[in-house]
């Protein structure tokens, strides 16, 4: 099935990909799309999820890039966020 999911990712000229329900969260380039687990929302376990916060979002800048910015924290309060920026191109609104 993924490999299927993949595909279409493809044919629909999808940039980014959002999934969750894990313990976990990362950001990969798959093939040119990114896939976001978005999973964490707080402390890790003895199982060996990730020990932070994360939040991650999309936006396009003034540019017209597609941005993904993940945001991580270890700190409940917030005080010292990590900010990953990864620049996915330019959206294809032509075919959406």
């Amino acid at each position: 099935m993924r490999d299927k999911l993949q595909a279409m990712f493809k044919a629909k000229k999808v940039n980014a990909f959002f999934g969750g329900h894990t313990h976990y969260s990362s950001v990969q380039n798959i093939g040119g799309i990114y896939h976001v687990i978005t999973g964490v929302v707080g402390p890790g376990t003895s199982q060996g999820e990730d020990a932070f916060a994360s939040l991650n979002y999309c936006f396009v800048n003034s540019a017209g890039e597609l941005k993904l910015v993940r945001i991580q924290e270890v700190n409940k309060a917030w005080s010292n966020p990590k900010v990953i920026t990864h620049t996915i191109g330019f959206p294809d609104y032509g075919n959406a």
